[in-house]
């Protein structure tokens, strides 16, 4: 780790972590708090995992910006087993569905180097984690370990 840029570092290791796919940034319409902004990115995430059938690598923060200081996320997305393509729209309909208060959803794909994971590391609230498709967890260890929204 390189002790004069922790940041530079902890960014390299989170680039690292999984096969990113996608760096999306969710808004809403009405402003929301911190905790209301995280529960409702982790609603959104699981039903993601459960619509696609597929554990998902999720990096996430939950931060205020923007003209009205307004909460907002960001999130790396990553399939567990191999990267596949997602549908932009799967989750628009998804973001809708888990929050009455929904914006836009800008949806990006990832690319290595271009600053996403600093963007996730520079919030005060962020996480990671993996996803399980199933409500209650895998009946086996599932494969995570731990949710991305754990604390």
């Amino acid at each position: 780790m390189n002790l004069t840029n922790p940041t530079r570092a902890t960014d390299r290791w989170l680039e690292s972590v999984a096969a990113w796919t996608l760096f999306v940034t969710p808004t809403h319409r009405h402003a929301v708090t911190l905790d209301e902004a995280a529960a409702i990115l982790q609603r959104w995430a699981q039903a993601l995992a459960r619509e696609l059938g597929e554990h998902l690598h999720l990096a996430w923060a939950v931060e205020e910006g923007g003209m009205f200081r307004r909460a907002h996320s960001h999130a790396l997305i990553a399939p567990w087993r191999c990267p596949f393509p997602i549908d932009a729209a799967i989750l628009e309909r998804l973001w809708r569905e888990a929050n009455s208060s929904a914006g836009d959803i800008e949806v990006k794909p990832y690319v290595r180097g271009r600053g996403a994971a600093g963007y996730i590391m520079k919030a005060d609230r962020f996480g990671y984690g993996v996803l399980c498709p199933r409500l209650n967890e895998c009946r086996r260890r599932c494969l995570a370990g731990r949710s991305p929204f754990s604390r």
